[in-house]
């Protein structure tokens, strides 16, 4: 029940209660197992919804039947296209995930009536750019050891990140990876064995400690951080930005008669054209002077 309550956060905490109890008969938990296809490429786009725990991957099959990955969701992050009828990307489990999912035919209506959704949904576009914004900063035109070292650290920042279960445990250096080595390979634009090669050399050099094939301890953070071309401030900027952008949370009421307003608001018109008159003068046919016979 806990868990229902909270799915779809990402609105819920910024409408009224109407709206969020729509929301909550709208929504339905699904368990998927790793692996699994939820939505195909190229498939009719029939939900959307949001992951509750776990790791999703948007992912590209290009011409010659390789899979790229091209994206990854978290925990908070929304999921599914509104703006297209099918699907750009297929979305798969990455992890075992649990998602709460509703109709996109249902949540469109449901936008249509709320126009405050709106304003809502324009944050998460512009969450969405800003993230891909950040990975083609971090991991674009970088050699792969950069881009290993870069991921290792985002994983490491986040952990310190997150609350501790125990606040009397010291917080340990783990940089955890919860996905495949082989959806890292893809997400990173390498190859499997080449993160393999760049994780044993990290090793060897006494910059981290393989604990097993999910988890490190990152020994050296300042030789990490040369590994990756970043400064310590670059990627918790991006990190800190990362999370506001999953905890960004307007007040769960609107101002009184601000829906009422919003509703009764005209959607405004096509702007009309208007051209300047046009200089008749410069318009009319001029005559053409002939030669006079001989």
């Amino acid at each position: 029940m806990d868990a229902h309550r909270n799915m779809f956060s990402m609105f819920s905490n910024m409408v009224g209660t109407r709206i969020s109890e729509e929301i909550e008969k709208l929504s339905r938990l699904k368990r998927y197992a790793v692996g699994d296809t939820i939505q195909a490429e190229g498939e009719n786009s029939d939900i959307v919804g949001q992951v509750v725990s776990g790791i999703l991957k948007l992912s590209k099959t290009l011409p010659d039947g390789r899979q790229h990955i091209v994206d990854l969701c978290n925990v908070g992050d929304f999921f599914g296209e509104l703006g297209e009828d099918t699907n750009p990307f297929s979305i798969e489990s990455a992890t075992a995930v649990t998602l709460c999912c509703v109709n996109r035919k249902a949540f469109l209506e449901l936008v249509e009536r709320h126009r405050e959704f709106e304003h809502i949904l324009l944050g998460k576009t512009i969450d969405d750019l800003a993230r891909a914004r950040n990975r083609l900063l971090l991991f674009g035109c970088h050699t792969t050891m950069e881009r290993m070292a870069t991921y290792l650290l985002l994983q490491l920042f986040t952990h310190r990140a997150a609350p501790p279960p125990d606040r009397s445990q010291p917080r340990e250096n783990i940089a955890a990876c919860p996905i495949s080595r082989r959806d890292l390979a893809s997400y990173l634009g390498t190859s499997v064995e080449t993160i393999s090669r760049n994780i044993q050399m990290l090793s060897r050099q006494g910059i981290l400690r393989i604990i097993d094939s999910a988890h490190f301890e990152v020994l050296d953070q300042r030789r990490l951080l040369a590994r990756s071309g970043y400064s310590e401030l670059d990627l918790l900027a991006v990190t800190r930005r990362q999370r506001a952008g999953e905890e960004r949370t307007p007040p769960a009421r609107y101002p009184a008669g601000y829906r009422d307003a919003v509703a009764a608001q005209p959607r405004a018109p096509a702007p009309t054209v208007r051209l300047a008159p046009a200089n008749t003068a410069m318009l009319e046919p001029r005559p053409v002077a002939r030669a006079a016979p001989k």
